[in-house]
């Protein structure tokens, strides 16, 4: 279902050539994706602090100075055990990354823009 939405989505832009779908697991992918070669990357996956967290760091490589990172569900919860919560990942993240980053926009996203490799 995912999936599907995710190419009909692609499917009514322009810019559809441009895409490349890659499915698996993105702590395994994204390691195989050539560094300092993206201008955008998007984590919407789990929501587990944890993988949020470990997306995070093995995209960071990946973008390029000038490049955004894109979180999404920054206040997801899981009411039974709020550390899990996506909110505790992406807080870590700029947290240890502060002064290589600039924070953009926070809300249900945040938008973070690589200043420093």
């Amino acid at each position: 279902m995912i999936e599907g939405r995710f190419d009909f989505n692609i499917s009514r832009t322009v810019t559809v050539k441009k895409v490349r779908k890659i499915v698996g697991k993105s702590q395994q992918i994204l390691r195989s994706l050539p560094l300092d070669f993206y201008d955008f990357v998007y984590i919407d996956g789990s929501h587990i602090a944890s993988d949020v967290l470990e997306d995070a760091v093995l995209s960071w490589a990946l973008v390029k100075v000038g490049g955004m990172i894109i979180f999404n569900d920054y206040d997801f919860i899981f009411a039974d055990n709020n550390l899990q919560n996506s909110k505790v990942g992406i807080d870590a993240f700029v947290a240890v990354f502060y002064g290589k980053i600039k924070l953009i926009h926070k809300s249900h996203q945040i938008l973070l823009q690589k200043l420093f490799p």
